[in-house]
């Protein structure tokens, strides 16, 4: 009998609870049917986005909130756009604020789409859809993993340049160390163009940015297939390209006091893989620059040498393409020469060299007017390296030569040569020399003069 009540209790309370779930269930159902009505009503008539046909425009109302926003067609680009207005519109209508939130289609092809969000009072919010994949993409998708750093490390030198050139809103040097660091993060927001990625930099509170339109060929042995140049890239209104397109590197400033025993280390004849390595090698380990004057015909199979030359903060230098006596070349043979190194190195770096050494020492003015606004370059220290091609020898004959502005001339294809150069850097960093870059030399001597004529 007790077992028999205890049942009979039991399946009394089920049907309770089954009947206030019902109750709830429904009640839950009405709310959420009314709030829907209340807060979400879309316009009663289709419309088309001005620029492309091809996309309809979709409104959603919440209380004083309002939002418009496009429709592409795709699923998956749809969905996550229409999630992101809701909750926006969610986040102002519970702040009791009165918004209306806009879009602009800033580039539309067959691989990407890119869809800048404003909201007043708010930073304006830029993403960037794979159409192909349906993904929206982040900073790392664009990227090789293994060249992730390395791009990063690029991206920041460009933007702390520019930052510092031509950003109007004054930051200091440490709100531009802060808003160009490496990290992804501060590269989340970009345009992929054709030819060029815009990245969207926000500098502070204010809801200020600053767009920086950085040249694909500099970084485009980092960039994965799908977002090198192309014609799946080509805007779908038509081919345009953003304005003020960076497409070399900053040139690396002097950093140093005009006051300081500064020379000079250049190398010619290379690059040449285990003696050009060898001596970075050193002059990483002191802290110390040089300049390199390369032939052209030795930077096809050492490209990765050229780009770590540029990526520690060394100068390359234009040493014609295979070393001719220059005075001895034809009008013709003296432009090819020059202008076939140049491109090699720029299209390797990014950035076109600045500076011209002629083999031997050769040049007359027919040579000097076809050099272009490349500066020539020679020197006032000869190691001899290439003729004694023994470290005892140059090494005692160089640092018994050297004061303070000398430009040394040393060649960086023979080992004996990295071996002596590896040996002077140090005697001379001891004895307190300050290792810069020719281009830097140069400034610093031109600062001194304009200082002794004040």
């Amino acid at each position: 009998m007790r077992k028999e009540r205890l049942n009979k209790r039991k399946h009394k309370m089920l049907l309770q609870l089954s009947a206030l779930l019902i109750s709830m269930l429904t009640v839950s159902i009405i709310i959420n049917l009314s709030l829907s009505q209340k807060a979400s009503t879309s316009v009663s008539k289709p419309q088309v986005d001005a620029v492309y046909e091809e996309v309809r425009v979709s409104t959603l109302s919440f209380g004083d909130a309002a939002a418009e926003f496009p429709v592409i067609g795709l699923n998956e680009v749809d969905k996550y756009i229409e999630t992101y207005i809701h909750s926006r519109l969610t986040a102002i209508h519970h702040a009791g604020e009165e918004k209306t939130i806009t879009y602009d289609i800033l580039h539309y092809s067959q691989q990407t789409l890119s869809i800048a969000f404003v909201e007043p009072g708010v930073s304006t919010e830029i993403m960037t859809f794979d159409l192909e994949k349906g993904t929206i993409l982040a900073f790392e998708d664009l990227i090789l993993e293994e060249h992730l750093l390395d791009c990063l490390e690029l991206l920041a030198e460009i933007a702390s340049a520019e930052l510092k050139e031509h950003d109007s809103s004054r930051l200091s040097a440490k709100d531009i160390s802060r808003v160009t660091a490496p990290e992804a993060e501060n590269y989340r927001q970009f345009i992929i163009y054709n030819q060029a990625i815009v990245f969207n930099l926000a500098l502070n509170d204010k809801n200020e940015t600053y767009q920086l339109a950085i040249s694909k060929q500099l970084f485009d042995d980092m960039l994965i297939d799908d977002y090198k140049a192309g014609e799946h890239h080509d805007d779908l209104s038509g081919n345009y390209e953003p304005a003020n397109i960076i497409s070399e590197r900053p040139t690396m400033g002097s950093t140093l006091s005009i006051g300081q025993k500064v020379i000079a280390l250049t190398f010619d004849d290379g690059p040449k893989a285990g003696v050009t390595d060898a001596i970075l090698d050193a002059l990483n380990d002191y802290k110390a620059k040089a300049t390199f004057f390369v032939l052209g015909s030795r930077c096809e199979a050492n490209e990765d040498l050229l780009k770590r030359m540029s990526k520690e903060g060394h100068e390359i230098g234009n040493h014609t393409w295979n070393h001719p006596k220059m005075t001895a070349e034809s009008s013709s043979g003296i432009t090819e020469q020059i202008e076939k190194t140049k491109s090699l190195i720029k299209q390797i770096t990014g950035t076109a060299p600045g500076l011209f050494r002629p083999p031997y020492g050769l040049f007359d003015e027919r040579v000097t007017s076809y050099v272009g606004k490349e500066q020539l370059i020679l020197w006032d220290i000869d190691t001899l390296d290439w003729k004694y091609r023994n470290a005892d020898m140059i090494v005692p004959a160089t640092v018994d030569s050297v004061k303070e502005g000398s430009i040394i001339l040393m060649h960086d294809i023979y080992p004996s040569s990295a071996e002596a150069a590896v040996e002077i850097i140090r005697e001379l960093s001891l004895q307190g020399y300050e290792f810069v870059t020719v281009s830097e030399l140069l400034e610093i001597k031109k600062q001194r003069l304009e200082d002794s004529n004040v």
